[in-house]
């Protein structure tokens, strides 16, 4: 008999205890492997955010809500902010608020993009916007991988973002059918560019004018109470030098909106994912070493038992190299069998968690969260399982086979 077929007949036989090691393993690859995606998916988050801006106007929100919804495309209802304000913010108007107070706001801003979430196209957010979302301050600027960009004044044109794009075999010149975000009604409009991969969130949206935008939404009769379809959601400001304090000031005491700094808040974001994806990790690494130490400790029980069989096997010419890898098929079988079952619970139960998480993580449809990205914790709880092998290995490779025979 192979060392093989010994291992799969000593597994078979000792039915409740290979269960028992089988399903202690399999819960410790699908808990690694759960917080391993969820981590991997929370990094994500953050590599992928968007450039854009040194502050980001907005409604009253958290500064991580603001931040990943204009620069993450996280956003599903943000809320509005009044046009006008823009244009006054735009043309360095001087502000009059109700109590008399006159601030100039041309020495704060050096540049300013409009951003305004009105439709859908596929999974990718349309953004209603004009040509300063392109040509953007210093190197900023979004270059084209083929087209050109939207006319300012067109109604039915867009630029698509290069994932987009390549996810839905678009070339310029294609019609798309886009899907207003608050009534299901459609209409199709001219891709005339496609951006060149910025590998950020932008490469996931799809960018047509705000003509467009409020056209479709007058002529379906979608207003704001106030402010009718004269609305956005969101100002990226470049600012000039000293400008975020009083700016700041401006907007959050005197206005509807918010004002965040960028680099602040993602500062906070990164200390955010850094600190839980250490904690994941550290967890992670605790996992595998109790299951190495669970393993080793069950497989030195289990073979304690036999040490007069192995006795036996070597007094008959048995090398022992045969034990090594009657244990080492041992131990593989059983992390095979539990990587296989890990997997299967870890493939059922991420979604579900994910879920119950809620905006604690991002989409995983926008993200990369196959069932793969799990296999170095397969790998190093295969590891651990031939390392729990490898030490009751140890004691029966001392085994005096004279001392065990004598009393037979």
């Amino acid at each position: 008999m192979t060392p093989w077929q010994m291992a799969w007949t000593h597994l078979t036989r000792s039915k409740a205890q290979s269960l028992m090691l089988l399903l202690s393993l399999a819960m410790s690859i699908a808990a690694g492997g759960l917080l391993l995606r969820i981590y991997l998916l929370t990094q994500s988050r953050f590599t992928s955010l968007a450039k854009g801006g040194d502050a980001i106007v907005a409604g009253k929100a958290s500064g991580t809500d603001i931040l990943l919804g204009s620069l993450n495309m996280e956003a599903e209802n943000p809320h509005p902010l009044p046009l006008v304000l823009f244009n006054s913010l735009r043309a360095g108007q001087a502000v009059k608020f109700e109590d008399g107070t006159i601030v100039n706001t041309s020495t704060f801003i050096q540049s300013i993009i409009p951003l305004f979430y009105f439709a859908k196209y596929q999974d990718a957010k349309v953004i209603g916007t004009d040509l300063s979302f392109f040509n953007r301050p210093g190197s900023a600027t979004l270059e084209l991988k083929d087209g050109k960009y939207f006319s300012e004044k067109a109604i039915n044109e867009v630029v698509v973002g290069e994932t987009v794009a390549a996810e839905n075999h678009l070339k310029v010149g294609d019609r798309i059918s886009l899907r207003l975000s608050v009534m299901d009604d459609r209409k199709d409009f001219l891709v005339t560019g496609i951006l060149q991969s910025t590998r950020s969130a932008w490469d996931r949206g799809v960018y047509a004018t705000l003509n467009g935008a409020y056209a479709w939404l007058s002529e379906k009769a979608v207003n704001h109470p106030i402010w009718k379809t004269d609305i956005l959601h969101y100002y990226l400001i470049y600012m000039k030098p000293e400008g975020f304090k009083p700016l700041q000031s401006l907007i959050n005491d005197r206005t509807v909106g918010q004002l965040i700094s960028v680099s602040e808040e993602k500062s906070k974001l990164a200390e955010l994912t850094g600190s839980g994806g250490q904690l994941g990790l550290v967890i992670i690494s605790f996992i595998i070493l109790l299951t190495t130490v669970s393993v080793a400790g069950m497989m030195i029980i289990r073979y304690e038992g036999m040490r007069l069989q192995s006795a036996i096997l070597r007094a008959m010419g048995f090398p022992i190299n045969y034990l090594l890898k009657w244990l080492l098929g041992e131990g593989l079988a059983l992390a095979l069998g539990a990587c296989l079952l890990g997997g299967l619970v870890d493939l059922i139960l991420f979604y579900p968690l994910v879920n119950l998480l809620g905006k604690a993580v991002p989409d995983p449809s926008l993200y990369p969260s196959a069932i793969w990205l799990s296999a170095p914790i397969w790998l190093m709880a295969t590891a651990a399982t031939v390392l729990g092998v490898l030490l009751p290995f140890r004691r029966l490779y001392k085994v005096d086979v004279h001392t065990v025979l004598k009393g037979l």
